[in-house]
């Protein structure tokens, strides 16, 4: 999705929330992820929907998203259990 994935180590994880101001549901998806964070590590990257006019029109009713190496993995509540899952998935465990 995103063109502007940030240059890291091919073996890292790239983890990106799209969020909006004022959304309850990004504020848990943000602490859920920094949570998660502590335990699988990644790289975290935050976009704020409503500053981007483009992300605005793509995302207006489909917020928080969260992308995993550039592919979108879940939009509105995050299930936890299932992004741990996957982060472990892909480090290879």
């Amino acid at each position: 999705m995103t063109d502007n994935i940030p240059t890291c180590n091919p073996n890292d994880i790239v983890v990106e929330l799209f969020s909006k101001d004022g959304c309850h549901l990004c504020e848990a998806a943000r602490d859920a992820l920094h949570t998660v964070q502590h335990l699988i590590p990644f790289q975290f990257f935050e976009h704020r929907i409503d500053e981007i006019n483009t992300l605005h029109q793509e995302y207006q009713l489909k917020y928080p998203v969260i992308y995993v190496n550039g592919n979108e993995f879940t939009y509105g509540s995050l299930d936890v259990s299932a992004f741990k899952m996957y982060l472990l998935h892909l480090k290879g465990g």
